[in-house]
């Protein structure tokens, strides 16, 4: 049982400001004289719910930092892979590039144009070696192939002066 604490006496002539000052300096022996007169029951089950509520939340809360956690571990792994794609992307621009572009294909064109001239000159001194001891038969198959290796040589000669009349190709 809380603690009487007895009025002064002729406490109706305290002005409001002594009596709130009263109040004040005893709230807490109030507050247990009030509790006293209230269940305490609804408010422990209160307590316990909220007390549950509360370990529901903090174990979602952790769950959530879980997923944060995994979610900025798969941003990282993209981010990387990214870098990677960008960086092979690169690397086959600049193959397709240095293998395509306009200066590459005429100097593979100069390269077959210069092929096609040796052979056509092995094949001018074949001939000219072997004219007099050469079969018709292979002396015709020497001259097939001289005149198709000529002909070649200058399609492809011609297809390289018009390109480089024309200038740069149009992308």
């Amino acid at each position: 049982m809380p603690q009487s604490i007895p009025l002064p006496p002729n406490v109706k002539l305290l002005s409001n400001a002594q009596l709130k000052e009263l109040v004040e300096r005893h709230s807490d022996k109030l507050q247990q004289y009030i509790s006293q007169f209230q269940s305490t029951d609804t408010f422990t089950g209160n307590l316990e719910k909220h007390k549950q509520e509360l370990i529901d939340l903090q174990s979602e809360f952790v769950k959530l930092q879980n997923d944060i956690d995994t979610t900025n571990n798969d941003l990282d792994n993209l981010r990387i892979l990214n870098a990677q794609y960008i960086k092979k992307w690169q690397d086959v621009n600049q193959i397709v590039n240095e293998s395509f572009s306009e200066a590459a294909l005429k100097q593979q064109m100069q390269r077959e144009i210069s092929k096609l001239d040796e052979t056509s000159g092995k094949l001018e001194s074949e001939i000219m070696m072997s004219r007099d001891a050469v079969e018709k038969n292979q002396l015709d198959k020497l001259m097939t192939n001289y005149i198709n290796c000529r002909t070649n040589y200058h399609l492809n000669k011609e297809k390289l002066t018009t390109w480089n009349m024309q200038g740069q190709l149009k992308k």
